[in-house]
Formats: structure tokens, C-alpha cells, sequence
């Protein structure tokens, strides 16, 4: 039997899915569902696309394997490597190809560290994340990942400096404005850098906007702060754009929105639209030059996975990037995240309901502190209405496939209306 992940064993067997057609699947026993989040942020076209599935296909019939170790290397890979660096943000020149999200961030970690060894700085290899950040669950990564259910009862790499996070909804003080949030974490980013010693840190991972720890969407002002305290300390920025790249910010990367200019960027999920495991992981010229020097010195660069460059994989890759391209997916994003953001207009003041909030085509609502139940509550009654909302606490969120149509977020929103209505009844009883 599976060990499956993120499951608690007592709660008996899932529900099995085992076809798709858009933004719906369909379990075992011919229940459809509207799944509300693409899988798990990631299925962008949707759960079955034609075009994704020739792509493997045709290139499986032609080599369906081959890696790029020992000077050799498939055309695939070399193609997208090349594509992903014309697309990502100017500061990247370089990729590394690999398999899944957690793997290019346990590689990002890796690969920063490695550039203050090449670069004689070998007490720096401390990282800074934030709390409530998800950046994985292998090893570094889960490390880096600020939520106890990936750390509890595993022994994971230390060397993590913790951060605060920015949530105005949460997270303000009384009477403290956005900026005034924005202006306060960086100077707490500033005092923890000087008190752990700037000369014993790396790196700062950050996902541009934060996904699975609950759709948070920075203030005004916060992302040019930080970036200005990690610059005047040397730190290197690792952009975790797992879930913000391609497209769903409304720009090709969260990057870009922000104008991060990342020193090493993550990419994962929406890169194959969800078809083919498939990573990859940006590097700058600074530190890819590094890495060359110091390989070369070595003899090798001695890193690497199996499966990484796989050419079906990045077959797959290439023609979804093609799929997004063509539809112009930021430009998707934005409208279909206005069009969703009308929609959820109706929840801003709704009784038991304590924050809404959007950017592009990604958005939560989020349920108040005192409302008498919970997301987990709201979840499994949208669930038996037919719609998959990812739950992270009392934070229902939303990153529909770019292929939902207009009635899909019409039905998504009316049963997620009809959901809290109904939990809001049972409590009141």
C-alpha cells in the first residue's frame, strides 16, 4: 500500500480520482469535483490536455530517456534550460534542471552555500526564511518550510534563521498601517541579520507571494525593503517561485511584479502545467561563474539527479510554456482574477468571514478568529458540494487552472457562499 503524503493514516483509505477534463475531476465512484486550487497550485491547462500528452508521446517514441551527466546531455533539456533563461528575469543566466519543487529548493540551498565556499566565505551558510513559509519537505527544504507538521517527529538539517511573515490581516499591530507592517519587518529582517552575524548567513528564501501558508500577499512597500536590507548585507535572495511562476500574478513570474532581480530562482508546478515532473532552479551570472571556477578546480560539478533534464519531462515543459505563451497566461490571469475578484466581493463583510484577498489569479478567504467553526468545517461541506478548496487552516484558497471558465468560478464561489452559510447555521444551532 502507498504511504501517502500529508495524510493522517487513521483516516481510512482517499478518495481515489481517476480521470479529468478541465478544471474537474472525477473520483472512483463517478463524483465530479470542481477542483478550486489546480491539483495542488499547479495544474494550469487543466487535468488532461491534448497538446501535453502528444508532447510526451512523441518524444518518448523518440529517446524517453536520457540524462545529462558526464558531458552529455538530450536536446530537450538544452531547450528549455535556453527558453527559461530568455523568459525569467534578466538577472538569471543559468539553469539546473531537476524533478520537483522541493528538490530544486534543497538544490537552490546547496548551490548558495557552494558560491561562499568558491568564494572564501565558508561561515556563511545560514539561510533565512519566514514563518509560515512552505518551501517543501525533503530535507533542507522542509527545514526552510516554517509550518511544525513537515518538522514534527523528523530530524532535519539545521542552520535556519526565522523571520516574521507578512500578514496584514494576521499579523498588523493595533492601529499599525500596511507600510508601517512593511517598514517594521524589515527592520526586524536588519536587527536579526546583525545579531546572528551577516558573515554566518548566505541566503533569504521567499516565495513572492505566499501559497500554501495561506495566500499571503505582502504590503505595499515590503518586498523593495527587504530587498534593500539583504543587499546592504551581501545576502544572497533565493526567489521560491514555485507557485507564483508562470503567469499566475498576472506577470511570467512574482519576480517580475515585484522587480526581485533574484541572485537564485526556483521553478516548478506550472512549468509543465502540472504533466511532467519536472524543476528548475535560476542561477545569476555571479554565482554560476563561481560554480564554474570552483567545478573546475574540483574537477566536476559534483551535483546532480537522475532524472533531471529528463527529455520527455522537459518535452512536456517546453510545449506548456508554448500553450502559455499563446495564450498569453498573465494576461489570463489578470482578467480571470478580476473576474473572480468580483465574485468574491460578497464575502468582504459576511458574517464569519474575517479577510479576502487576491492578486491575479490567486486569492483566499480567509474565516474570522470568532466565527464558531472553521476552514476544515467549510472545506469538507464545499467538498460534499462538489468543489476542492485547498484548506490551510481557517484560510480557504483559490488558484483555479488559467482554463476555468467563467460558470466554474461562478459555481466555486456560489458553493463556498452556500458552505459558510451552512457551517455559520450549525453553529448558531
Amino acid at each position: 500500500m502507498q504511504l501517502y503524503p500529508f495524510t493522517d493514516p487513521a483516516a481510512g483509505a482517499p478518495r481515489q480520482i481517476v480521470a479529468g477534463e478541465g478544471a474537474w475531476v472525477t473520483d472512483a465512484d463517478g463524483n465530479r469535483f470542481l477542483d478550486a486550487v489546480a491539483g495542488l497550485w499547479c495544474a494550469s491547462l487543466g487535468f488532461s490536455d491534448e497538446r501535453l500528452a502528444r508532447a510526451a508521446y512523441d518524444q518518448i517514441r523518440t529517446l524517453g530517456y536520457y540524462h545529462s551527466f558526464k558531458n552529455r546531455s538530450a536536446k530537450p533539456a538544452d531547450d528549455l534550460a535556453a527558453k527559461l533563461v530568455e523568459m525569467t528575469p534578466g538577472s538569471i543566466a543559468r539553469v539546473f534542471l531537476a524533478c520537483g519543487g522541493s528538490e530544486a529548493v534543497d538544490t537552490a540551498v546547496k548551490l548558495a552555500r557552494s558560491f561562499r565556499i568558491a568564494t572564501e566565505e565558508p561561515g556563511r551558510m545560514k539561510v533565512i526564511a519566514r514563518t509560515g513559509a512552505y518551501h517543501g519537505s525533503l530535507g533542507m527544504s522542509a527545514s526552510l518550510t516554517g509550518m511544525g507538521y513537515v518538522h514534527d517527529g523528523f530530524a532535519l538539517p539545521g542552520g535556519v534563521v526565522r523571520v516574521g511573515r507578512p500578514h496584514p490581516y494576521r499579523d498588523k499591530h493595533p492601529n499599525e498601517s500596511d507600510r508601517q507592517l512593511a517598514d517594521r519587518l524589515a527592520r526586524e529582517l536588519d536587527e536579526t541579520i546583525r545579531a546572528e552575524g551577516a558573515e554566518t548567513i548566505c541566503a533569504m528564501i521567499g516565495e513572492p507571494v505566499m501559497g500554501a501558508g495561506g495566500v499571503i500577499i505582502p504590503p505595499e512597500g515590503y518586498w523593495p525593503a527587504m530587498r534593500e536590507v539583504l543587499r546592504a548585507h551581501g545576502i544572497h535572495f533565493i526567489a521560491d517561485e514555485v507557485i507564483c511562476g508562470f503567469g499566475r500574478l498576472g506577470t511570467w513570474f512574482g519576480s517580475d511584479h515585484y522587480d526581485l532581480a533574484p541572485d537564485l530562482m526556483t521553478m516548478a508546478k506550472q512549468l509543465s502545467a502540472a504533466m511532467s515532473p519536472v524543476s528548475a532552479v535560476g542561477l545569476s551570472a555571479e554565482v554560476a561563474d563561481a560554480l564554474d571556477v570552483q567545478s573546475a578546480r574540483l574537477g566536476t560539478f559534483g551535483h546532480g539527479v537522475t532524472y533531471g533534464g529528463h527529455p520527455a519531462a522537459c518535452a512536456v515543459a517546453l510545449e506548456a510554456i508554448r500553450i502559455h505563451e499563446e495564450m498569453d497566461a498573465p494576461k489570463v490571469a489578470r482578467q480571470k482574477g478580476e473576474a473572480l475578484g468580483a465574485l468574491l466581493e460578497r464575502f468582504r463583510g459576511m458574517p464569519g468571514v474575517g479577510d479576502v484577498r487576491r492578486l491575479g489569479f490567486i486569492a483566499a478567504v480567509e474565516i474570522a478568529p470568532d466565527a464558531g467553526f472553521g476552514g476544515a468545517e467549510v472545506g469538507a461541506e464545499a467538498e460534499a458540494r462538489g468543489v476542492f478548496f485547498r484548506i490551510i487552516g481557517d484560510t480557504l484558497a483559490m488558484c483555479p487552472p488559467y482554463v476555468a471558465t467563467d460558470e466554474d468560478l461562478r459555481r466555486m464561489t456560489d458553493v463556498l457562499e452556500a458552505s459558510i452559510k451552512a457551517c455559520r447555521a450549525r453553529a448558531a444551532a
